[in-house]
């Protein structure tokens, strides 16, 4: 067999294991009983954050994780809308208040805390190395 003959047969093989290796698997994320789920963030461990509207059209936070969706809400808040998740499971994301105003916010370990910037109507924030943008009104 030739050199060359080796090097395609060997191209051909690196190839066929790269489509393979790159292929996307695509699954549904429907929170149930939703008139519509939009999933905005995940983590290496496949836990997904999100957003979903209810019956009545109120949007909502939500994480799936091991098969299992659990509603986040910023508490009084009217709309919540979960934008990342880290390794850890800090979930960072927006709140919508009482007063029409938008909230930067993060919850780590069960405990709320907001990242607003004193009169700033845009900010960001890091959760590890991928930044997420969080608004807030003044």
């Amino acid at each position: 067999m030739s050199t060359r003959t080796i090097q395609l047969i060997l191209a051909g093989v690196l190839m066929a294991t790269a489509a393979v290796a790159l292929a996307e698997t695509y699954m549904p994320i429907d929170v149930p009983g939703a008139i519509a789920t939009d999933a905005s963030g995940i983590n290496a461990s496949g836990a997904i954050v999100g957003t979903y509207n209810d019956a009545s059209n109120v949007a909502h936070g939500f994480r799936f994780e091991h098969g299992m969706f659990v509603t986040i809400d910023y508490p009084g808040a009217l709309s919540t809308a979960p934008i990342s998740i880290n390794s850890r499971g800090d979930v960072t994301g927006l709140f919508l208040d009482s007063t029409d105003h938008w909230h930067g916010f993060m919850l780590s370990d069960g405990t709320y805390v907001v990242h607003d910037y004193p009169g700033a109507t845009t900010g960001t924030f890091t959760l590890e190395s991928a930044p997420t943008e969080c608004w807030s009104e003044s």
